[in-house]
């Protein structure tokens, strides 16, 4: 992993709750209006996808061609990145298979995203999962994998965690237990 290149951190809260909001702005009047970077959700569970968005990862797919055809139809330099939601697993279906998340991947920069970030939407992700699972996914998408989005339910992802969050950390790596308890 080349940890020489920046990173930018982005603060998303204000958008966490929104999508409760009945009402969007349609893609074409953001387009209209100038933005410079237009984030897509696109979850990797077809089960949260359908909770969550209302259609089939398939479907988000072949509306984020449209939106890119929008885009370019007006001449706007908006940046897509697409939010590549419960790519480490999901509350609702359980495991999402890599093959899957990997399957999104190049449909979504197949149908014009500009950049592509892997979401931990509900905080199931462990250090082993998210370096494997962002290799294969660099391997496809190059550096127009931009962006990471991680959530700390489970304690994965602090610095000082407590004794029960590093026991499921660990379990949840497969390290198997030493039965010798710390002095």
């Amino acid at each position: 992993m080349d940890t020489s290149l920046p990173v930018a951190v982005r603060e998303v809260n204000l958008r966490d709750g929104l999508q409760s909001i009945a009402r969007t702005l349609p893609a074409v009047r953001k387009i209209d209006a100038g933005c410079d970077l237009m984030l897509l959700p696109l979850s990797a569970s077809h089960a949260h996808s359908l909770a969550n968005l209302r259609k089939t990862p398939g479907a988000d797919v072949e509306e984020i061609a449209r939106i890119r055809a929008l885009r370019d139809a007006g001449g706007s330099r908006c940046l897509i990145e697409v939010g590549l939601g419960t790519a480490f697993g999901c509350t609702i279906q359980g495991v999402v298979e890599e093959s899957e998340v990997l399957r999104l991947l190049q449909a979504v920069l197949d149908a014009g995203a500009d950049r592509v970030g892997l979401a931990d939407t509900v905080g199931y992700a462990d250090p082993l999962q998210v370096s494997r699972l962002f290799a294969r996914c660099f391997a496809v998408a190059g550096d127009r994998l931009a962006c990471g989005h991680f959530h700390d339910t489970r304690g994965l992802g602090r610095a000082n965690v407590a004794t029960e969050d590093v026991a499921y950390l660990f379990r949840s790596m497969g390290v198997p237990k030493t039965g010798k308890a710390a002095a």
